[in-house]
């Protein structure tokens, strides 16, 4: 099963993530039962121009889920989107820690628990209301969400004097695609530095290297609440033409969703 409720589209195989990309789907008859009939290890749903936009337009940071685990093709499959992310020099220096073991995330939800704490503790942001149920949600039932997949990586570009900036650039970018590729197989995702006050307590629950950057924590699994518009700033706020003092983009209603 790829995702839930799945449409009929055309599909992307990837056979064995040695970078072949086998097209099969509407051009040669078949669609999402083909996985089995195949017999390779992942599908992966590809979709025309509007439907991307449609996911990105839509792909919120999804705090409230299901308890049913994530298959193992579609965990490939999100760390496979992971590392088609762009970086420096092509330097790829990502490493993605997987964690679906139940004990192990219930031990990272003990872990941030001090957090957790503060936030029952404080107040609600006038300005965003809505994110505190989410992220309370999130942090109490961390033990629950199936699957835990921290990104991680090293400084090693350029090779001379390697850059912590050039690094978080790839981490950030492949963390992207995970919640871009999450939403577009069905499955909600978060991006959070929850693991940022604990880093010691994380690393050495996991045998991390000292070296290794720990750069988000991401939460997947299947969504208990349903997808939606995400809230963004209007393009008019925010883009400059040619020189900082213009702004001469059309409104949000030629323009499309902020």
């Amino acid at each position: 099963m790829v995702g839930h409720n799945t449409p009929n589209r055309e599909l992307f195989y990837l056979g064995d993530f040695d970078g072949d990309i086998h097209m099969i789907g509407d051009a040669i008859g078949r669609r999402i039962d083909m996985a089995t009939e195949i017999g390779e290890t992942a599908v992966l749903e590809a979709t025309g121009a509007s439907s991307v936009l449609e996911i990105l337009g839509t792909t919120r940071a999804m705090r409230w889920f299901t308890d049913e685990p994530v298959p193992e093709e579609l965990i490939r499959t999100l760390v496979w989107a992971a590392t088609r992310a762009p970086s420096a020099g092509n330097s790829q220096g990502w490493d993605f820690l997987v964690v679906t073991d139940a004990e192990k995330r219930r031990q990272v939800g003990e872990a941030i628990k001090p957090l957790l704490d503060r936030v029952r503790a404080s107040e609600s942001d006038p300005a965003n209301p809505h994110l505190r149920p989410g992220s309370l949600n999130l942090m109490e039932n961390m033990h629950r969400i199936p699957l835990l997949l921290f990104v991680c990586g090293r400084e090693v570009y350029p090779r001379a004097s390697p850059r912590t900036d050039m690094m978080y650039s790839a981490l950030f970018g492949a963390t992207q695609n995970i919640l871009i590729a999450a939403r577009a197989l069905g499955l909600g995702a978060a991006m959070t530095t929850f693991h940022s006050e604990f880093e010691d307590t994380i690393r050495q629950l996991f045998g991390i290297p000292d070296d290794v950057y720990i750069g988000a924590l991401v939460p997947i699994g299947w969504p208990a609440r349903p997808f939606g518009p995400v809230r963004r700033k209007p393009l008019s706020e925010i883009v400059h033409r040619d020189h900082w003092s213009h702004r001469d983009l059309p409104d949000e209603g030629s323009a499309g969703q902020g």
